[in-house]
């Protein structure tokens, strides 16, 4: 048998490629093609950039032997929308006066997030930071000191006293004017003293010094007394009164003014509409504070590249709004793109281009020898090479890939698309068991290197009607079916399995596939049987069937096999089989098992002799195997008068056989055996005889009698009946040399049996008996004048006794002689 794959090497291949695989058989390559097809590959080399402004660059450095593609054919750049938003902000005072507030607007759309905080002081209150000379008098105590000046401001705000005492730790001095405390003395020397809130004065100024853990007297730590002098130790400064809060606040833009009431001490915020950089704020009287924040909104405008051409975007894009443009003359040279925005804005790029290059000079290297070409190939342009199958050697070929053409490192590769197939066989010995009704194989092989197109190929001994199990395994796992679309059966002799469709793919180098099947050389219609014993090709079939199932009609139809030809029968040790054969023009021979049951078990065999219905159908009995059976010739189902060859191979090379028929007397057919001998007639009701002329000078293989001899398929059984016969018989040469062979000749009487189709009464078989034994003598006159006997041979008699159906011819007399024309 034949393991079958095909090597197929398939692909875009680059320059440089290189391809090993093996094989077992050099020899058995098949098939060989090899196809070059131009590919126009391609890379995508897309660059893109975030947040670029005004004269910005982009490099696209554009590689390829021929002019990039793009998305939609054609390179495209992508320009997406972009907005940035930065806070700002802008503070100061606010009075009556009318002033414009430059605000620093940046961005290219109008702010957002706009807000005006106000801020109205208390009674306004000016402060003088120059010192005051007082005067007064004291009044000392032991722990504290009372002074009072007179030409003292009308507010206290700061104080300044110079110490001359050193004051020990833990100790200090509180300080009050106006019996409101200003602050403390803890050291000798100058201590300030300050309020956020000015001590108002009436008259004179009451100064009070009370000293807290202090030992010394107070009144030594001013210098000086009440005397114009205690001012160098003394300072005070004085807050002057403003101007009265405001009342109302105005803010004003180029789209709209807010006046806005306030009062002494309050705080709010506004939230005007700016739209450019100009605003005002007003008080109607005294100042207020503001802080005015607002976002600068910068977004996309007009975006564009070049690059010798431009495209580009007219307006704003929204944040994330993209909008493609075709850059179509865009080239392989051109490396740099420059960005365009306005309104200070920025703006993300994307430049989609797909690089190509094209197949050139392709070439093919197998084992050395090389096919190819030196020029461009065109995207799906095919150049075919014839290889010869020599250049595969066993074992290890060697493939490799080569173009000539050249290109940058970051362009696509050179490369073309390869189709490269040829069969490889593998032939080897398996295990397999033949018989004359079904064939077994089992076979396995490994596959060297990744294969396409498994499958195995079986040749039969004989033809087969079909599969009864085509099953596969792969490396040693479960065992599949392989489906009946996966496997033909070619001229009813071989079986070819697709392995690589059955198992869903290629096969991978190492794999090891096992091929089991069994196959059918007889059909079953209406049931099922198994071969439980087989015959083996070329043995006497003795074939054990059994019955798995059964229903109405069933038979086994053993015409396919190698003698289907010849008449099958069934036996039992164990019931009566009741079989019988419907042989059809076709060659079909039905073998019907009426009395099989689902589980029994029987066997069959066939006769040395051929029945074949020339059209229609004939059946036949077989009543008596043996060396010398007896059949039963009756009409097939498709009914009577369908013509019928009988092939008769128990003959003598060169003896003449007749075909009579003793149901109608008269010869039907005859024949000089050539082994067989061959008659012709129909399956009509009646009972045949053949005789034999014993002038033969060799015997055939197939053995046979002599002159006289009961030899035949169509011999009655008649030896009970003969044996009780005590009558005085002629000899035989009473017949001169001419001998009965479908009945049995016992000197002159001719015994026969007659052959009911219809299955008739006892009576009715005694009277075709007695017609039958009446024209028997006649029938053999005629038959021997046919074979050439003399025409003056005598009638015979038949007595009008008979047994059952057997009835008995006597007094037959021999022709005086043969002509010498008769052969």
């Amino acid at each position: 048998m034949t393991f079958t794959g095909r090597v197929s090497l398939t692909g875009t291949p680059s320059d440089g490629t290189q391809y090993q695989y093996s094989i077992q058989d050099g020899a058995a390559v098949e098939d060989f093609s090899v196809n070059i097809t131009g590919v126009t590959n391609t890379e995508w080399d897309n660059v893109s950039a975030t947040g670029l402004s005004d004269r910005d660059t982009l490099s696209t450095d554009v590689a390829g032997t021929i002019s990039p593609s793009g998305p939609e054919g054609e390179p495209a750049v992508t320009f997406t929308g972009r907005k940035t938003i930065e806070n700002d902000s802008v503070t100061g005072v606010a009075n009556t006066t009318a002033g414009t507030i430059d605000l620093p607007v940046t961005g290219n759309r109008e702010p957002i997030n706009e807000s005006v905080s106000l801020s109205v002081p208390k009674h306004q209150q000016n402060y003088n930071p120059n010192p005051i000379a007082v005067y007064g008098s004291d009044y000392a105590g032991d722990d504290h000191e009372t002074l009072y000046y007179s030409n003292a401001p009308r507010k206290v705000s700061r104080l300044e006293v110079y110490w001359t005492e050193s004051i020990e730790s833990g100790a200090y001095i509180d300080v009050s004017v106006e019996g409101t405390k200003i602050g403390e003395i803890s050291s000798s020397g100058w201590t300030t003293m300050t309020t956020s809130d000015p001590i108002p004065v009436s008259g004179d100024m009451k100064l009070y010094f009370k000293a807290r853990s202090y030992s010394s007297s107070l009144n030594t730590g001013i210098q000086g007394d009440n005397y114009g002098d205690v001012g160098d130790n003394f300072k005070v400064y004085r807050t002057e009164d403003a101007a009265s809060p405001p009342s109302t606040v105005s803010v004003t833009t180029d789209t709209e003014t807010i006046d806005k009431s306030v009062s002494e001490g309050s705080s709010m915020t506004l939230s005007p509409n700016i739209t450019t950089g100009d605003m005002t704020i007003t008080t109607d009287s005294g100042v207020a504070s503001y802080s005015i924040e607002y976002d600068d909104v910068t977004q996309t405008e007009d975006p564009s590249v070049s690059f010798g051409s431009t495209a580009g975007v007219s307006g704003f894009l929204s944040d994330g709004e993209t909008v493609t443009k075709s850059v179509s003359s865009l080239s392989t040279s051109d490396d740099t793109l420059t960005v365009s925005t306005a309104g200070n804005s920025s703006v993300d790029v994307k430049v989609a281009v797909q690089e190509r290059t094209r197949t050139d000079s392709p070439k093919l290297e197998v084992n050395g020898n090389t096919v190819g070409t030196d020029l461009t190939l065109a995207d799906g342009e095919t150049r075919t090479y014839t290889i010869q199958n020599e250049w595969i050697t066993t074992g290890t070929n060697q493939i490799n890939v080569s173009m000539d053409g050249s290109v940058s490192a970051d362009a696509p590769d050179l490369v073309y698309e390869l189709d490269y197939a040829h069969s490889a066989t593998k032939r080897q010995e398996i295990d397999y068991s033949g018989g004359t009704f079904e064939s077994n194989f089992n076979a396995s092989t490994t596959y060297a290197d990744d294969t396409t197109d498994a499958k195995v190929t079986f040749p039969f001994t004989g033809s087969v009607v079909g599969m009864e199990s085509v099953e596969y395994r792969l490396n040693s796992g479960s065992w599949t079916a392989v489906s009946a679309e996966n496997y033909r059966v070619r001229d009813n002799t071989t079986l070819v399995a697709y392995l690589s469709d059955a198992s869903g793919g290629s096969l991978s180098a190492g794999d090891t596939i096992e091929v089991r099947a069994t196959a059918r050389k007889i059909e079953v219609a209406n049931g099922n049987v198994s071969v439980v014993d087989v015959t083996k090709p070329g043995g006497e079939l003795d074939t054990q069937l059994k019955v798995n199932s059964r229903s109405k009609g069933f038979y086994v139809n053993v015409g396919p096999t190698e003698s289907g030809r010849r008449v099958h029968y069934a036996y039992s040790s164990v019931y009566p089989t009741a079989d019988y054969a419907v042989i059809e023009a076709d060659g079909d021979q039905q073998l019907h098992l009426p009395e099989a049951k689902t589980g029994d078990t029987l066997r069959v065999r066939h006769l040395e002799t051929k029945v074949s219905a020339e059209q229609g159908d004939v059946r036949i009995d077989v009543v008596s195997p043996g060396e010398n059976p007896e059949l039963k010739v009756r009409p097939g189902p498709g009914g009577s008068g369908d013509p019928v060859t009988v092939e008769y191979y128990n003959t003598r090379t060169g003896v003449e056989y007749l075909l009579n028929s003793l149901t109608r007397s008269i010869v039907l057919d005859s024949d000089t055996a050539q082994s067989p001998a061959v008659f012709e007639d129909d399956d009509s009701k009646e009972t045949w005889a053949i005789l034999e002329d014993s002038g033969g000078s060799s015997s055939s293989s197939s053995g046979g009698g002599g002159a006289g001899a009961a030899v035949g398929q169509f011999a009655d059984d008649a030896g009970g009946f003969l044996g009780s016969i005590s009558l005085p018989i002629p000899s035989f040469q009473g017949l001169g040399g001419v001998a009965l062979i479908g009945g049995v000749l016992v000197g002159g009487i001719v015994l026969v049996r007659r052959l009911d189709i219809f299955g008739g009464s006892a009576d009715d078989e005694a009277a075709a008996a007695k017609e039958t034994a009446n024209d028997a003598g006649r029938s053999l006159a005629r038959s021997a004048r046919r074979s050439g006997v003399a025409s003056s041979a005598r009638s015979g008699r038949c007595s009008t006794t008979w047994v059952k159906s057997w009835v008995w011819c006597s007094g037959i007399d021999a022709p005086r002689s043969r002509p010498a024309s008769s052969a």
